[in-house]
């Protein structure tokens, strides 16, 4: 059975569903308007949680705010997630003290300009907050997802995100350059 909880906002906040998918694996669902750097902070809780990530997609549909369907797989031994529960994960946390790139190691990435959005695709073996120190990185150069495909299967990651810069405006040429760079950096 399914739990739902409804956040209040500005805009209406979100609705947040979670649907027990198997023994431990979960799909969170959200609907509705979300702050910045709400999906970064998510993945750092999720993380801090020892929640892995499995396989997600969000995007931001404007006038409607966020969508998004994210499975999780939750640790032997922890208590239930709950829409509660992902609302407070999501909710701003102080940085973490390393920088993004700690242990992010990547087999191979391409970028792309699509439609105005940068188009990120990476492909990498699992580690825990892999997820979060994407994000990270991305935050990092003032980037930020307006879409996002998250797949974890066999212990791989594949993962597409399509990034705007500040406001939503498209990315500035520097950023780009700066977050290629630090990605060519980490591939292994």
């Amino acid at each position: 059975m399914s739990e739902a909880i409804v956040a209040s906002a500005a805009h209406q906040g979100p609705k947040v569903n979670v649907v027990p998918l198997g023994a431990s694996v979960r799909r969170i669902e959200i609907q509705g308007f979300l702050p910045a750097g709400w999906a970064g902070r998510l993945a750092t809780g999720l993380a801090a949680q020892r929640i892995s990530v499995v396989r997600g997609w969000a995007e931001d549909r404007e006038s409607a705010g966020w969508e998004a369907q994210i499975d999780v797989e939750l640790p032997q031994y922890t208590l239930d997630l709950t829409p509660a529960t992902v609302l407070l994960l999501a909710s701003p946390v102080p940085v973490p003290l390393f920088p993004p790139t700690d242990g992010l190691e990547l087999l191979d990435f391409k970028t792309a300009q699509i439609d105005g959005d940068l188009a990120v695709e990476v492909e990498a073996a699992d580690a825990q907050g892999f997820l979060e120190r994407m994000l990270r990185l991305f935050a990092l150069h003032d980037l930020s997802p307006r879409e996002m495909n998250v797949e974890t299967s066999d212990g791989m990651v594949h993962d597409v995100f399509r990034l705007r810069g500040p406001a939503g405006a498209a990315p500035e040429p520097q950023a780009v350059a700066a977050l290629e760079a630090k990605l060519l950096r980490v591939r292994i």
